[in-house]
């Protein structure tokens, strides 16, 4: 049977490597992470189970088939976090999968398919500011340039690199063979609150949102605060309130995206004087590409109808996007069935956050399931879990590879 003890164990364990003592801190590439590794290391051939490090630190515990020939499925998250999160956020999945193949172990379970464990490096880009380096290095899409980009005390990404693989780079070498993937399963904490209001343990993500970014500039004219009448300015902050404002009911009112305003600056910043220039942000989401194509160009009308409204200028930049990502239909069944074989009812939802799932869905059928998340608290110390939910969500996994196993024998 599956241990919810010793997953419990490994979690509590796994939060003791952190640099500080409030929540938890293990950035990529660091000592913090290596321990963590080792316990991993250690806890895998306490069982027979064999491990690898590829060269940008990717951790792979094995299972493997008596088929040499036979495809790999894998199941992972991430080990690190960002500063002073929380325990579960990515430890959760790995910690499940690692459960997962002792028991494969201790009941010398027969598979026609490897059965692989991955911690990706450096999910989060709490370090680098540059996120998912393992996954979307095993996906193919990790650029060479950035092993250049350094932390904040100026260390390349390329040197702790090479520091903590002692392995050259070869970007092919850890490329998969995508003929020999079977699929991709990962576990995570859902990091809101949909599941806890329907009273689930789990929930099946249906995919992970897109993203665009956007720096929008607003110039108007600066004066004095108390000798410029109010129908005479061309005030930028007011001219913002009202995109803002604007942009936030098209999308409350006509959408199921998400947008968020993360950073302003105003300038000159004074209180007495009128504003002549202001800088904010918009992270715009939706599981929909053509959503966010519909807003994107909404956006850029709503710029032209407040210039002509308060009499400024608006500069519309867009900073990054990111394309939908959809799980597979087949994992999404798969998941459905075991989650109703073990008496719970099935609801499906988007992520609303990156994951490495959604590189893996690039080349493999990926399949992801949630956890509900207490009070919807993430990446700060006070994030938990509910340890019976841990339970449910590993036997789902396991009733899935069993019912994978039936199916390619």
């Amino acid at each position: 049977m599956l241990s919810l003890e010793r997953m419990m164990k490994d979690l509590n364990q796994l939060a003791t490597f952190t640099s500080q003592s409030s929540g938890i801190t293990r950035l990529s590439f660091t000592k913090e992470e290596r321990e963590a590794k080792d316990y991993l290391i250690k806890q895998a051939q306490a069982h027979q189970l064999g491990t690898r490090e590829d060269a940008i630190g990717n951790l792979f515990i094995q299972y493997p088939s008596e088929n040499t020939e036979a495809k790999t499925l894998l199941i992972g998250s991430h080990i690190d976090s960002v500063v002073n999160g929380g325990e579960y956020d990515g430890t959760l999945g790995v910690v499940v999968g690692l459960e997962l193949l002792r028991h494969a172990s201790e009941t010398h379970l027969t598979l026609p398919f490897h059965l692989e464990v991955v911690s990706f490096t450096d999910e989060e880009g709490a370090r680098f500011k540059t996120g998912m380096i393992g996954s979307r290095a095993f996906a193919g899409t990790f650029h060479e340039g950035e092993l250049a980009y350094v932390d904040d005390q100026s260390i390349s990404l390329d040197e702790v690199r090479t520091a903590a693989t002692n392995q050259p780079l070869d970007l092919t070498e850890i490329k998969a063979d995508v003929d020999k993937l079977l699929g991709y399963l990962e576990v995570h904490i859902e990091q809101g609150k949909v599941l806890e209001q329907l009273d689930l343990p789990v929930g099946i993500v249906s995919g992970i949102v897109g993203l665009n970014w956007y720096d929008i500039e607003i110039t108007g004219e600066a004066g004095h605060a108390g000798a410029t009448p109010m129908h005479d300015r061309k005030d930028p902050v007011i001219a913002q309130s009202a995109f803002i404002l604007a942009l936030h009911n098209e999308v409350k009112n006509n959408s199921q995206a998400v947008v968020t305003f993360g950073q302003i600056h105003v300038e000159p910043g004074s209180i007495n004087v009128i504003p002549n220039k202001v800088t904010f942000s918009i992270d715009l989401r939706d599981i929909e590409q053509s959503e966010l194509d519909r807003l994107d160009q909404h956006i850029h009308e709503l710029a032209k109808n407040v210039e002509a409204d308060f009499g400024v200028t608006i500069n519309v930049k867009k900073l990054d996007e990111a394309k939908p990502v959809k799980m597979s239909e087949a994992m999404m069944s798969h998941l459905e069935t075991e989650i109703k074989g073990n008496d719970y009812p099935v609801h499906i939802l988007p992520s609303g956050a990156g994951h490495d799932a959604m590189h893996l869905a690039e080349i493999t059928p990926t399949g992801m399931l949630f956890l509900r998340t207490p009070n919807g608290v993430s990446h700060r110390p006070d994030e938990t879990v509910i340890p019976e939910d841990v339970l449910v969500a590993a036997d789902v996994l396991l009733d899935t590879i069993l019912v994978l196993r039936n199916k390619h024998e």
